[in-house]
C-alpha cells in the first residue's frame, strides 16, 4: 500500500482508532497477521513502548 493511501479515510480513521485503543488496553490478541506492513507494525510497536501494561498474545 502506498503511504499516501494510509492518510485517507477510512484507513486514517481506523488506524487512529487502533492506536488510541492500544494505548488504553491491557491485552491485545493478534491472530493471523504477520506484521509485514511497516505502518501497522509501527502502531503496535509505538503502543508497546508507551503502554507498559499491554500484553500481546
Amino acid at each position: 500500500m502506498r503511504e499516501k493511501e494510509v492518510y485517507k479515510d477510512p484507513l486514517f480513521e481506523l488506524f487512529t482508532s487502533l492506536k488510541t485503543n492500544l494505548l488504553s488496553e491491557e491485552i491485545c490478541v493478534v491472530i493471523g497477521y504477520s506484521f509485514g506492513d511497516e505502518h501497522i507494525r509501527n502502531i503496535f510497536f509505538d503502543a508497546a513502548k508507551r503502554n507498559l501494561e499491554i500484553k500481546y498474545l
